[in-house]
This record gives C-alpha cells, sequence and structure tokens, in this order.
C-alpha cells in the first residue's frame, strides 16, 4: 500500500463533464503549463496550499499505522479568457461535480484493502496554474481524503 498505489488508482477513475472525460496529468506527467488544447485536464497536485499531504498515528500501543492522505484533484476547463464567464460554464462544471461524487461511491476502497474515502471537499472557481503565472482557469478542485491502515 501507498500514496503512489492510491494515486494511480484514483488517476485510472474517469470523470465526464457532459461528454467530454478531462485527460488526467499527474506525477511525472504534470506539465509547467498547460496549454488551451490541453483543456479539459486533471491535475494531481502537491507542494501547494491545497496539495497532497499526510498525517498518521499508531494506534494505542500495537503495531497497526494509521495514515490519512489528502489528494487535490485540480479539473481545468478552460481559460478565463474563453468565453463569457461562470455563467457558460456553470452547467458543465457543476456536471462534472456530480459525477466526481458519483465516482467517488464506486471508489470508496481507494483502490486498495486496506484503505477507504473518509471524505471529499469540491469547489467550482477560477484557479491560476501554474502559481504566479496569471493565467486563470475556470475549474473545479476536489480535495479527496484517504485513510489507509497497516500493519508495521
Amino acid at each position: 500500500m501507498s500514496l503512489i498505489a492510491i494515486l494511480n488508482s484514483l488517476a485510472a477513475q474517469p470523470v465526464a463533464a457532459g461528454q467530454v472525460v478531462p485527460t488526467v496529468k499527474h506525477l511525472d506527467g504534470l506539465p509547467n503549463a498547460v496549454p488551451t488544447a490541453l483543456c479539459p485536464c486533471r491535475l494531481f497536485l502537491s507542494g501547494s496550499e491545497e496539495g497532497r499531504g499526510a498525517e498518521g498515528g499508531f494506534s494505542a500501543l500495537g503495531t497497526l499505522l494509521e495514515t490519512t492522505f489528502q489528494i487535490s484533484d485540480l479539473m481545468l476547463w478552460t481559460t478565463q479568457a474563453q468565453g463569457t464567464g461562470r455563467a457558460q460554464y456553470e452547467r458543465d462544471l457543476t456536471v462534472y461535480q456530480d459525477n466526481y461524487l458519483a465516482m467517488l461511491r464506486g471508489w470508496r476502497n481507494a483502490g486498495q484493502a486496506q484503505a477507504h474515502v473518509v471524505g471529499f471537499r469540491s469547489v467550482i472557481g477560477l484557479y491560476e496554474y501554474p502559481a504566479q503565472s496569471g493565467v486563470r482557469f475556470w475549474g473545479v478542485l476536489v480535495v479527496v481524503q484517504v485513510q489507509e491502515f497497516y500493519s508495521t
């Protein structure tokens, strides 16, 4: 069991926004910038405020280790410069949120025998990528918490 296995399993789950399934980029495939032609795409982020992280501890005096991973999955739909604004994309982004929730219901075990989804947060908004680039995208940020247990 590992964070990489959980990430690979989550990245393999397709989530549609209408008739479109965003391309997934994570780990070694994360782009330095996102051209409009790559949109929509899902980026698994780390090293940011909403990035990957982990908390954990040992249960009582035993050897059972519980770890809770936080995974940020940012879907970039299109640049802010495209179209007429949020109202134009609201339906597609809301459909994506709904489909993501449906995917999480079926992915409760996080693709692992000793792991499960314990929570998530999903927010439609404008997201800058890469940081401090000035390029903003309409998108959905989903932060998923996955708890894993294993004996050390």
